[in-house]
């Protein structure tokens, strides 16, 4: 049955044709009359003969002349265009439930009449599904807004091969061809809208709150509220065809699928709110539907994994846990050494004296001193050693059903064993509520599970035989660990090599893509764009570099840094502590040297204790072209940028903060990525460092040895582990090459001896 929901969703398709956004809100109220007067939603009335059915309320109705013409006409205008009927069904129905897809929006855009002025736009949408939905061609995309921004927030304008100015162009036909498929962009249900039972509920709602309701105000806010947080429920339900009466728990669950779909904030939230308003409607409004509604809580993949919280744990473990942390996270300057060792002592004498099962089972804990008077300071460290004390404590108390009263009664391996099966099993929950692959038993949550348990365990003075046997699970969750070898006769653990982790893989991995030779021709332009950028802003504004905004700043800034990766691709630290004068924090002098005469090459030298696994010191030389960039930086931005900034006249840093302070690394690295984002490449310092390598062994992948000591890696080892996916890529097509070089001699010989014979 071709339902009015159809011409509603066909008059939004065609509103260009049917007198735009007005044409589409009369024609759209028009048919909303023939609903009210059928008592039924729009999904549940069949829009043939709608223009009789709407000529028949123009009594009833008591409509004025005028309104009934405006709207017959643009509804007539409507049901005798011939695409409104090619639109298919389901295409329909989705785009008026707010589920179309792209594919949809598609078919919305070949049902258009005029196709020469909708040609651009289908063009960008089958570039777009191409990208971001190839083997489905869009149809488990949604069209709707947001999905489709932050989709395009996700790609660069060098990921669809175009110029920057153009990608602007792409991405607003983009949006154009998906808002056909976005009704709910356009529409939102009123009270006027609704029919049925649904109007019958609401209006008695409403005549409640009015001003005529003889209800205590209390009461009529309370009515307000609650009509409030049932309204996205009520929206559902209207766009999805269910009566007020059929309302039941899996609409509450499909409602709060809808919503995460549509990526509403908060979906979980809205939907508990709808329970809780329809329960105190069922109490207020006598006529409101009196289905029971289950309430929604968060589900095991989003609630807290410990049944019994913190506030509810034993006084006396909650006691002991917080002389811990106080003294374990205490600042170094306000606990002395002294101070330390005697609270910690007292503490593992106290817990010695447990009688629990766990106390007997292990020789009395000795107390664990370390020669740092505040322990652990990192205020992550501080929650995740919470964690996994709420892990053991609840593992105790649920598995065990001991009743603890000192740390020493949980950080044991039996409870060890239970926290890493509960944590694992919840990472399996989250993996299939994402629909994402389930973990491997061996990773790095685990490890870090064991490590603080361990680092716990050993604080309040475990015995040895209990540490080493919780040293043992290393062995059963450490991703890395590979077996147990010889070493100096001492058993020693032997781990995997080094990998590069995935998010760096992947922004490497973008230039082997489509468009990827474009990606890496901007990556080499990006210090000289940059640099042209700033230089000509400053000759526009007549040379004076105060009148340089802070993004021309940031610019000349990555430029320089740019132009010094590109010349030898130092680490994050190194690139923020380059000096030009002496620096009495490092008490060390100038590393940068910039020849005042063009054409020369500039040069950076690290003192041996400023690179990570060296020794000896560094000596490094700048393009004459780099050279060229940071002299411009230093003679005509860094003056004026130190300035803005209130840098100490003397401040050493090529790259200034306030004082004597230098640029923060965390800054460095946030405007590099901006500026490269804004060339189309997804790019951070350090992935930068891995590029200039990437690089060249894509050309020679014997040129191991050269990227070991250009990166400055210890061991040759270190730098096959990282690059080992473009070693074997590199062997692959060498293999592949020579079976082809094979081919050819082979098709070549026989060839000749063809020819011989007479």
């Amino acid at each position: 049955m071709i339902s009015i929901a159809h011409l509603i969703a066909a008059a939004h398709v065609h509103r260009s044709a049917i007198g735009g956004d007005y044409g589409f809100t009369i024609a759209r109220k028009a048919l909303f009359r023939i609903t009210e007067q059928a008592g039924a939603l729009p999904t549940q009335v069949s829009a043939e003969g709608a223009l009789a059915a709407h000529a028949a309320l123009r009594d009833s109705l008591d409509l004025k002349p005028k309104t009934f013409r405006e709207e017959h006409n643009a509804l007539r205008r409507l049901v005798d265009l011939p695409n409104t009927w090619a639109l298919t069904t389901d295409t329909a129905l989705r785009i008026f439930q707010g589920e179309a897809t792209l594919a949809d929006a598609l078919v919305a855009i070949d049902v258009q009449r005029n196709a020469e002025r909708w040609k651009a736009c289908r063009s960008a949408l089958v570039r777009f599904i191409a990208k971001v939905s190839p083997q489905t061609t869009g149809a488990d995309v949604r069209a709707n807004r947001k999905n489709v921004e932050a989709k395009l927030d996700a790609l660069s304008h060098q990921d669809f091969g175009v110029a920057r100015a153009s990608f602007r162009t792409l991405k607003s036909q983009i949006r154009a061809a998906c808002v056909l498929g976005d009704l709910q962009k356009r529409q939102c249900v009123r009270a006027s809208m609704l029919t049925g039972r649904w109007a019958e509920a609401v209006g008695a709602a409403t005549a409640l709150k009015g001003k005529q309701s003889m209800m205590p105000q209390s009461t009529k806010n309370a009515v307000g509220g609650a009509l409030s947080k049932v309204w996205p429920l009520l929206d559902y339900a209207w766009r999805a065809g269910i009566d007020a009466d059929a309302v039941n728990d899996t609409t509450i669950a499909a409602m709060q699928v809808d919503l995460e779909a549509r990526q509403v904030a908060n979906p979980l939230e809205s939907a508990r709110n709808a329970v809780y308003g329809w329960e105190r409607l069922q109490t207020l409004v006598p006529t409101w539907p009196r289905t029971e509604l289950a309430r929604v809580y968060q589900n095991a993949t989003t609630a807290s994994p410990h049944a019994i919280p913190y506030d509810q744990l034993p006084a006396e473990l909650r006691a002991a846990w917080e002389a811990y942390d106080a003294r374990a996270f205490a600042p170094a300057e306000t606990d002395g050494l002294a101070q330390a060792k005697t609270q910690l002592t007292a503490m593992a004498n106290q817990e010695a004296g447990s009688s629990k099962r766990f106390s007997r089972r292990f020789p009395p804990p000795q107390p664990a001193i370390t020669d740092d008077a505040g322990g652990r300071s990192r205020k992550s460290g501080r929650a995740n050693f919470r964690t996994i004390f709420l892990y053991a404590a609840n593992a105790a108390i649920r598995e065990f059903e001991m009743d603890p009263t000192q740390l020493n009664e949980i950080f044991v391996p039996d409870v060890l064993d239970c926290v890493l099966g509960e944590r694992f099993h919840r990472q399996e929950q989250r993996a299939t509520a994402r629909g994402a692959t389930p973990p491997d038993e061996k990773n790095a949550t685990l490890k870090a599970t064991v490590t603080a348990f361990k680092a716990i365990a050993q604080d309040i003075g475990q015995s040895p035989s209990t540490i080493d046997e919780i040293d043992t699970f290393y062995d059963l969750v450490h991703p890395d660990f590979i077996g147990w070898g010889e070493k100096n006769e001492k058993s020693v653990r032997r781990y995997k090599r080094r990998c590069m982790g995935p998010s760096h893989k992947a922004m490497l991995t973008q230039f082997d893509g489509d468009n990827g030779e474009r990606k890496l021709l901007a990556w080499f332009e990006l210090p000289e764009t940059l640099y042209e950028r700033v230089r000509r802003k400053l000759q526009a504004i007549g040379g004076n570099p105060r009148k340089l905004s802070q993004r021309d700043f940031c610019a000349a800034i990555t430029a320089a840094v740019a132009a010094i990766t590109r010349s030898c691709p130092l680490r994050r630290e190194n690139i923020g502590e380059l000096r030009i004068a002496y620096a009495e924090e490092k008490r060390l002098g100038a590393n940068l040297a910039i020849p005042n005469q063009p054409g020369k090459r500039g040069r950076i030298r690290l003192w041996g204790g400023e690179v990570k696994h060296g020794t000896d010191d560094v000596a490094v030389f700048l393009t004459p072209y780099a050279t060229e960039i940071v002299r411009f930086y230093l003679q005509a931005i860094r003056p004026a940028l130190a300035e803005r900034l209130g840098a100490d006249p003397q401040n050493p840093w090529l790259f200034p903060a306030y004082g004597m302070k230098h640029r923060a690394l965390e800054t460095i690295t946030h405007h590099f990525g901006k500026r490269c984002w804004d060339a189309g490449i997804k790019m951070d310092l350090h992935a930068n460092r891995h590029l200039t390598a990437k690089i060249v062994l894509d050309r020679d992948v014997t040129a191991m040895p050269l990227i070991q000591q250009i990166l400055g890696h210890k061991n040759l080892s270190t730098t096959e582990a990282y690059y080992a996916d473009i070693k074997q890529a590199m062997a692959d097509i060498e293999f592949q090459q020579r079976l082809d070089a094979a081919e050819a001699d082979l098709r070549a010989d026989l060839l000749a001896r063809v020819r011989k014979v007479p």
